[in-house]
């Protein structure tokens, strides 16, 4: 008798036939992404999982930190187990879209890393190894990304951390992007010669700048602050100038001799960066039309989509610039010198290991917060009800009817839900009550 899971068998038939459909024909990406999806419902209805409960929240219930600027409707509930998050992934709310926009770019990248590898060769050969290696930056953003959306929403110390491994990623995707462009990109011999020796070094330091400033900007001042935002521009277009610096020189400083046929090939992914800044600073759609767009269409989902086109359109004018005759001899040489496996992988891995380190002191940093911002809101809790206890003394005091001037309920159990003035009454009759007591008492004792 066969015992084997249904479910193992239903999962692996539909992975071979996923990675046969992937091998043939670039066209089928959007049936292979949809296939995917569903083959991942029928999973988890097999499984049978535990119930999850509504995931739909008002920003005013949810933390201030977690809430997103014009994004009103849709949020997940705070402080559940890590399941409700995973489920809420194939459920409507404000982060579901955020989430598969880049599950389907890391599928859509990772196949054409896998096309490119049929003709390239990203383990030994030295002219590809920088692209493999800027590939498995890209691919490790796309990935970590789709986890902070993920799990973000569970608490105020997940929504740091996961957005701390965000901000890893981010510096590590630009240092990737680097790499590509000045290995493939550079047409000058000057430049070529200052480029051996500072590409690398300057690499790492934006990625640690990404990292480091990021994180802190995100810790001290939060993610509305002005500061925030000036750290933010700073960093992105200070690695940005990086990246595009032998495009920069090549469109300034070309030889009138010499005709550089690829150069206007980057006006795209030129166009699509800038175009990806705009959408995340503007925040539109949602700015003009509030809950309406929480949904589907918000900013932040476009910007996702934007910034896989953006590698696309790089990846195709890499292996243009790579295929160009003219250029060839600036390829062989950067790639001679910088694409060995220390100034590829090797560099990948580095700033890896320094992203887990910054990641654990930020995560420290995010347990003091969030501790120091606990105690915070107890204290003033705690005057509040304080407050209110006077308040409701001296209102008692004077014989007022209701007490409508106290900000915080201070009732509980079912006297908040008695008329305010039959609170009021039997609070009166209590105290009555005890000051005849008190005083029969007295009575008794002086006789």
């Amino acid at each position: 008798m066969d015992h084997t899971d249904p479910l193992q068998v239903y999962l692996l038939s539909s992975t071979r036939n996923i990675f046969l459909s992937a091998t043939a024909h670039t066209g089928y990406l959007a049936s292979i992404a949809v296939h995917l999806v569903s083959t991942v419902i029928k999973g988890i209805e097999i499984m049978k999982l535990p119930y999850s409960p509504p995931t739909l929240t008002l920003a005013e219930r949810m933390p201030s930190e977690i809430c997103k600027k014009h994004i009103h409707t849709g949020y997940r509930r705070p402080h559940q187990p890590w399941s409700y998050y995973v489920i809420s992934v194939f459920q409507a709310n404000n982060q579901t879209l955020n989430v598969w926009t880049h599950v389907i770019g890391f599928l859509y990248i990772a196949y054409r890393s896998y096309d490119i590898s049929l003709n390239c060769d990203f383990i030994h050969d030295p002219m590809f190894r920088p692209l493999g290696a800027g590939l498995l930056c890209i691919l490790t953003l796309l990935a970590a990304s789709s986890l902070a959306h993920t799990f973000g929403d569970k608490s105020e110390l997940a929504h740091y951390t996961c957005f701390c491994l965000d901000f890893d990623a981010i510096g590590l995707y630009s240092m990737g992007c680097v790499l590509i462009s000045q290995t493939y990109f550079v047409r000058g011999k000057g430049l070529a010669a200052f480029l051996v020796n500072w590409s690398r070094p300057g690499c790492i330091y934006i990625a640690a700048q990404f990292t480091v400033l990021l994180s802190f900007a995100k810790l001290s001042f939060g993610r509305a602050h002005k500061l925030c935002n000036i750290f933010q521009a700073f960093i992105v277009y200070s690695g940005y100038f990086w990246f595009m610096l032998p495009l920069i020189q090549r469109y300034f400083w070309q030889s009138n001799s010499y005709h550089d046929n690829t150069l206007s090939l980057h006006i795209y992914h030129v166009i699509f960066f800038q175009l990806n800044i705009l959408v995340y600073i503007a925040h539109v759609p949602e700015r003009w039309f509030p809950k309406t767009f929480d949904f589907i269409g918000q900013s932040h989902q476009l910007q996702h989509i934007v910034l896989v086109i953006f590698v696309n359109s790089l990846l195709n004018v890499t292996l243009e610039e790579i295929k160009s005759q003219p250029s060839i001899k600036y390829v062989k040489y950067m790639t001679r010198k910088l694409g060995t496996v220390e100034n590829s992988y090797g560099i990948v891995l580095l700033i890896i290991y320094f992203n887990c380190f910054a990641m654990a002191i930020a995560t420290l940093f995010a347990i003091r917060k969030v501790a120091k911002s606990s105690g915070e809101k107890e204290v003033t809790n705690s005057v509040r009800i304080t407050q209110g206890d006077l308040n409701g003394q001296a209102h008692l005091s004077n014989g007022e009817i209701c007490d409508e001037d106290i900000n915080e309920p201070f009732y509980d159990g079912e006297a908040e839900a008695l008329p305010c003035g039959k609170r009021i009454t039997e609070s009166s009759e209590k105290l009555n009550l005890e000051a005849s007591l008190e005083s029969a008492y007295v009575a008794d004792k002086s006789q």
